[in-house]
C-alpha cells in the first residue's frame, strides 16, 4: 500500500462591483420623522463592494484496497478557509432631514476557519490514463468572524461606529466528484 502528503489550494477570486444607483434607502426615520412607517426619499448613490476567499488543506492519504480498476483511500487533516468583504455606499444627496452630505456607510468583515478533516476517496479507472473519482470528507474546527460598520453622519447624531466578534465550533461535509 502506499502513502503520501497532499497540499490542496483554491482561490476562489476577487469580485469587485462598483455603480451608481437611483433607490430607495431604508433609512429610518426617514421624510416622515419618528414612528412613521415611511423610509427616505429617493437618493443617488455609489455602491462599491470587493469580496475574496480563498483556502488550503494539507492532508496524508493512504491506500486502504486496490482491486483491478477500483481502488479507495483515506486521509486525515488539516484545512484553513479565508473570506474577506468590503463594501460602502456613498451618498451624494440628503436621504433623510439633517443628512450632512456627502456621506457613506461602510462595512468591513472577515472570517476564518482553522480545522481538522478525515475522509475517504474512492478512484475508478476507466482508461490507464483517466479516471473517476469521488472524495468525501468531514471536517469540525474553530471559526472566528469579525464584522466593522462605520457611517459618517448618515444617521441623526454625526458619525457612529459599530463592531462585532463572534467564534466558536463549527463543522461540515465536502463532496467532490471529478475525473482526471
Amino acid at each position: 500500500p502506499q502513502s503520501w502528503l497532499e497540499l490542496r489550494g483554491a482561490y476562489y477570486g476577487l469580485h469587485e462591483n462598483d455603480g451608481s444607483r437611483l433607490g430607495t434607502f431604508g433609512f429610518r426615520p426617514g421624510i416622515g420623522g419618528v414612528g412613521n412607517g415611511v423610509t427616505s426619499n429617493p437618493v443617488v448613490g455609489t455602491l462599491e463592494s470587493e469580496a475574496q476567499a480563498w483556502g488550503v488543506e494539507l492532508n496524508y492519504q493512504g491506500e486502504m484496497s486496490c482491486r483491478r480498476c477500483l481502488r479507495t483511500d483515506f486521509l486525515v487533516g488539516a484545512r484553513y478557509f479565508h473570506f474577506e468583504e468590503e463594501s460602502q455606499a456613498s451618498f451624494a444627496t440628503a436621504p433623510v432631514p439633517g443628512f450632512q452630505d456627502p456621506a457613506f456607510v461602510a462595512s468591513e468583515s472577515t472570517s476564518q476557519f482553522f480545522g481538522l478533516q478525515a475522509g475517504g476517496v474512492v478512484h475508478w479507472d476507466l482508461a490507464q490514463t483517466f479516471e473517476l473519482y469521488g472524495i468525501g470528507k468531514l471536517f469540525g474546527g474553530w471559526a472566528q468572524h469579525e464584522a466593522d460598520v462605520v457611517d459618517d453622519s448618515v444617521f441623526a447624531g454625526g458619525s457612529h461606529t459599530s463592531s462585532d466578534e463572534d467564534e466558536g465550533m463549527q463543522w461540515g461535509l465536502e463532496l467532490e466528484l471529478g475525473f482526471r
